[in-house]
C-alpha cells in the first residue's frame, strides 16, 4: 500500500514483491515490510514500531523508524519522532489462516498467514 502512492510517479521504476506485517503484543513490537525492486535492484521498505494491547480485539500502535535498503545502493534509516505517527488495528475476524482487520484511517487489510518468517533476515 505504502509503494502504490508512487506509481504515478516510478511507473516501472519500481515493482512491487509483496507486502507483510508482524504484530507482536507479548514484545511490544510491530513491523511493515514491503519488497519491492527499484531498476531491477530487490529492495525493502520497513516501518518498525511499538505496539500495546488496547482491548482484546485493538493494538495501538506507533511507528518509530523506516528503514529503507536496495541492493548495491545502500540502506537508510528515516526516525519517524518527529511525525510521531500513531494509530490502531482491529482484528475483526481471526482464524489460523487470515486475519481481517482495520486500521484507524478506514484502511481494510486482509492478511494471510505465511508459513516462513519473511521479516527475518532481510537484506
Amino acid at each position: 500500500p505504502f509503494l502504490a502512492a508512487f506509481k504515478p510517479l516510478t511507473r516501472d521504476l519500481v515493482r512491487s514483491r509483496g507486502n507483510f506485517q508482524e504484530i507482536d503484543v507479548d514484545t511490544g513490537k510491530v513491523q511493515n515490510l514491503a519488497k519491492f525492486t527499484f531498476l531491477g535492484r530487490p529492495g525493502t521498505l520497513n516501518i518498525q514500531g511499538s505496539c500495546s494491547v488496547a482491548s482484546p480485539t485493538r493494538v495501538d500502535v506507533t511507528f518509530e523508524a523506516v528503514d529503507i535498503r536496495i541492493e548495491g545502493l545502500g540502506s537508510w534509516r528515516v526516525p519517524l519522532n518527529w511525525v510521531n505517527p500513531k494509530g490502531w488495528v482491529e482484528t475483526t475476524y481471526l482464524d489460523p489462516d487470515f486475519r481481517i482487520g482495520r486500521g484507524d484511517k478506514g484502511s481494510v487489510f486482509i492478511a494471510a498467514r505465511t508459513k516462513s518468517n519473511p521479516l527475518q533476515g532481510e537484506p
